[in-house]
């Protein structure tokens, strides 16, 4: 992994050097799997420090990183400079007249410069706290840059602490950590891009511990705080409240209060309106890597029904929603941890395989859950698409970009197969001790 992580970092600006990119991140990935397979066969065990210190390690390592196959760190950057100065970046986009004085290199380094920003209020206290540290060092956006991804890091190895205390707490093995904290995808795009999938982490990390040890009303403040710096895990906000009490339920609602409250601060009712009109087009019109999507439009366009895009989102985000509302009213058995995790697991496979557009470090998500709870109904397929994924780089790091029907293939079709195999599999493996009392 170092070495790999180094021959990046030699390689430059890695938007010139894609395919080499690609080669690179697959093969390490390869020999991960390879190397952890090799560990649980025999039966090989390491301790959580000594695995919290390699993590640790790898992303020391890929810090250097530039952020050259995705330019979202200077969009953050960009709206923490406009808050600190008093500026409500949910009011303007970059390109507006009245942010001339703005419009310098972090203005050119940006993306998007006629579309409104789309990250959540908690969210834009943290880039603009990254900017005021910066600050005093100069007016390069670099230093902006390696400032907030060091803020990344230290949230990420929060978040990697609090899964392993829970492991510890469990009583299971560490491989599935190792899949996490030592996954080529999840270092390269945290430390070395600067996501903010970290603090997403960070959030189900915190409201998991909450849950497990009954407090912060059983983790929904966790989730309270990735609502503030995430949308996304908004959507699995139903299914946890079920799983609580009452009592703990009101509790999480008022410690998480003034994270939802923060939206106030920020999102009057023009720029709420701009905020969830961009929300609205990330589902209906910024396309790239979807999945299911991608075959619902494609059929829509061969019929040549139009506006084809608006269908299909539509007609995807409904089997969301619907499949959401069954995970969720699904009756519960049981009230435990495992059983938690699959069904927030289930809401967000859904909510990544049925979006019209799927980024790469969308899937450190679900690797940080398969940490906690081997699935074998999804973790096949998720360590499938965590493989490939490198691939749709090829096609995003380039201008104009171009999808290919076999990435998309391999990516989508194969987790699909590998799905309707893991539901295949669970069902045999859990008729077996039937069969065999039967005979006896």
């Amino acid at each position: 992994m170092v070495g790999a992580i180094i021959s990046l970092l030699s390689l430059g600006d890695l938007r010139h050097h894609v395919l080499p990119y690609v080669i690179i991140a697959s093969s390490a990935t390869l020999i991960l799997y390879l190397g952890v397979y090799l560990f649980k066969k025999h039966q090989v065990c390491f301790r959580a420090r000594d695995l919290f210190l390699v993590a640790l390690l790898f992303r020391a390592v890929a810090l250097p990183l530039g952020p050259s196959l995705s330019d979202d760190a200077w969009r953050y950057l960009w709206d923490g400079r406009l808050l600190l100065n008093g500026v409500n970046p949910y009011h303007h986009v970059p390109a507006d007249s009245a942010l001339s004085d703005f419009h310098d290199d972090l203005f050119a380094l940006q993306g998007y410069p006629e579309t409104n920003t789309i990250y959540p209020p908690v969210a834009q206290l943290i880039f603009a706290g990254s900017i005021a540290l910066a600050q005093p060092f100069g007016e390069d956006p670099l230093v902006g840059y390696y400032i907030w991804k060091l803020f990344l890091i230290a949230a990420e190895m929060l978040a990697l602490w609090l899964l392993l205390l829970l492991l510890k707490r469990m009583r299971l093995p560490l491989y599935g950590a190792a899949l996490y904290a030592w996954h080529p995808l999840v270092v390269i795009e945290i430390a070395g891009h600067g996501h903010t999938d970290a603090l997403w982490v960070l959030a189900l990390g915190l409201a998991l511990f909450g849950y497990t040890m009954g407090r912060a009303g059983g983790g929904v403040a966790g989730l309270g705080f990735g609502v503030g710096v995430r949308l996304f895990p908004l959507i699995t906000l139903p299914v946890w409240l079920r799983f609580l009490d009452r009592r703990r339920a009101i509790v999480g609602g008022a410690i998480a209060l003034p994270l939802v409250l923060t939206l106030a601060l920020f999102l009057d009712p023009e720029a709420f309106n701009r905020y969830a009109t961009v929300a609205t087009r990330f589902t209906n019109f910024y396309e790239f890597n979807g999945g299911f999507y991608h075959g619902v439009k494609w059929l829509l366009d061969e019929l040549m029904v139009k506006p084809s895009n608006r269908i299909a989102g539509g007609i995807t985000t409904g089997l969301m929603l619907l499949g959401v509302v069954a995970i969720t009213l699904w009756p519960i058995k049981r009230r435990t941890l495992s059983v938690l995790l699959s069904r927030v697991l289930g809401i967000v496979t859904l909510q990544i395989a049925l979006s019209a557009k799927v980024h790469i470090w969308y899937f450190v998500v679900p690797l940080f859950l398969l940490a906690l709870r081997d699935d074998r109904r999804l973790s096949l397929a998720w360590y499938w698409v965590a493989l490939i994924a490198p691939l749709t780089y090829l096609y995003y790091a380039t201008e104009p970009f171009q999808e290919r029907a076999l990435a998309l293939w391999l990516e989508w079709g194969g987790m699909a197969f590998l799905i309707l195999l893991g539901f295949l599999i669970t069902w045999i493996s859990r008729r077996k001790p039937k069969a065999k009392a039967d005979f006896v």
